[in-house]
Parts: structure tokens; sequence; C-alpha cells
């Protein structure tokens, strides 16, 4: 299966640098129009929050969960669709700015992972980094235009 990750080519996400919620559909929408485009984390989204908190381990693995084997696992988009529906074109040209004032390597990783090794959610996926091949990297700027076509 592959999965579309917005990320720089250290493995670090669009949010953990800062750039997620200013380049997000939410984050550039108006207030009211941004609280109908809420972006639930794995933690509330429904299909994925019981796994994402561990209730499927015992209750010793589920202790070591969050600072062990879910470190390996990183949010991401199960199409181009899905992760439009988060970040619009407009988005994504503003985030190659962002990523090219900071210096930013941000790009969109393609990965190809075990389906074994994916979780869908309604508006996500995660997905188990260790077993996941990279396939290719898309610029944003080419990111943003072929979300245009959409």
């Amino acid at each position: 299966m592959l999965v579309y990750r917005l990320e720089n080519e250290e493995g670090k996400g669009c949010y953990s640098r800062g750039f997620g919620f200013k380049c997000s559909r939410q984050g550039m929408a108006d207030e009211d129009e941004a609280l109908k485009e809420y972006h639930p984390s794995p933690d509330f989204e429904p299909k994925l929050q019981h796994f994402w908190g561990g209730f499927h381990l015992t209750v010793k693995e589920m202790r070591k969960w969050p600072s062990g084997d879910r470190r390996h696992w990183f949010c991401a988009f199960e199409s181009l669709e899905q992760l439009e529906k988060w970040f619009p074109a407009e988005g994504i040209a503003r985030m190659a700015e962002l990523a090219e004032k900071h210096k930013d390597s941000m790009s969109l990783a393609v990965y190809k992972v075990p389906h074994h090794k994916v979780r869908k959610g309604d508006a996500q996926v995660v997905f188990n980094k260790n077993y996941a091949e990279l396939v290719e990297r898309i610029s944003l700027e080419e990111l943003a235009l072929r979300l245009k076509g959409y």
C-alpha cells in the first residue's frame, strides 16, 4: 500500500516543523469554517484511537507502547485526495514558501508499506515506518500543482 506523508529529509513531519496548522485547510479558514473542518489527531479519531492508545496490547505492553513501538508509527494519508482535505493547494504553496524561508527540505514522501503495518482512520492513516520503503519524494511546488488538478 502507498501512503503519503509531508515530511523533510530528516523524517520530521510538517506539524513538528511548525508548518502544519498554518498551512492546513483548518488553519487557513475563518473561525466558523475552521470548526467544521476539524482534523483530529489519532488520539481522537474513532477508528484509530483504540490502536493509538495501545488498547490492543496487554497491560504490561501498553505501559511501554507510547515510548516504545508507537514511536515508529507516523501519520500520513492513503491518497492525494485525502491529503487535499487537510491541505489545499494554496496551503501546500504556503508550506513551500515557509520551508524555503526556513531552509527546510519539506516535501511529500511516498512510502510503500505492507498492509498489516498500516491502520486506517476516516481522515488519515498511521503506518510503521520501520517497514516502509521510500518510493519517491515530490516537491511541494509540484504537489501544489497536482492538487490544483483535482
